[in-house]
C-alpha cells in the first residue's frame, strides 16, 4: 500500500505540473493575443489620426503690383502640366475669384490643397483667355521623378 501511495502522489505531482504548465501557456497566449489586439488598436488610431498631407498642382508664379499671376514654371509630370498650363499663362481668376491685384499668398489660399479638389483657372494667353482645370493630388501620388523635380524647383 506504502508503494501506491508513492506512486498516487508522483501521479498527482505529475497531473499538477501539467496542469501548472498548460495554465501557464494558456496565461501566455492570452497576453499574446492582447498584445496584438493592443497593437492593432494603436494601429488603427494612428492610422485615423495621420493628417493628410495638402495637396499640390506644380505651378511657381511672378506676381507684380497692379497686374495678374503670371506662371514662370510648370513642374512636369504634375497636374498643372497636365492641364496644359504653360509658362508665361496668365492667371486672371482662379474659380470665381479673381487675380488682379492679390498678393501671391491670397492667390494660393484661392487655389485648393485639398488632394482630388478640382480647380479652376481662367488665364490669359497670347491674347485669348481659355480655362483650364486642374485636379490638385497629393506629392506621394507623384512619380519619384517628379517629386524630385517639384522638391527642387525654386519657390
Amino acid at each position: 500500500m506504502k508503494i501506491e501511495a508513492h506512486k498516487l502522489f508522483l501521479l498527482l505531482r505529475t497531473v499538477a505540473s501539467i496542469a501548472v504548465f498548460t495554465l501557464i501557456i494558456l496565461i501566455f497566449r492570452a497576453n499574446m493575443a492582447a498584445d496584438q489586439a493592443h497593437a492593432m488598436t494603436l494601429k488603427a488610431g494612428v492610422e485615423e489620426t495621420q493628417i493628410q498631407a495638402p495637396g499640390i498642382i506644380g505651378i511657381n508664379m511672378q506676381i507684380k503690383a497692379g497686374q495678374y499671376p503670371t506662371i514662370l514654371q510648370v513642374i512636369e509630370g504634375t497636374p498643372a502640366h497636365a492641364s496644359g498650363l504653360v509658362v508665361g499663362d496668365q492667371i486672371l481668376a482662379v474659380g470665381t475669384i479673381s487675380t488682379l491685384g492679390l498678393s501671391k499668398q491670397q492667390v494660393d489660399m484661392s487655389i485648393s490643397d485639398e488632394p482630388g479638389a478640382k480647380v479652376q483657372f481662367l488665364v490669359l494667353r497670347n491674347g485669348q483667355v481659355q480655362t483650364r482645370t486642374v485636379t490638385v493630388t497629393s506629392l506621394s501620388e507623384l512619380s519619384q521623378a517628379t517629386q524630385a523635380r517639384y522638391l527642387t524647383a525654386p519657390y
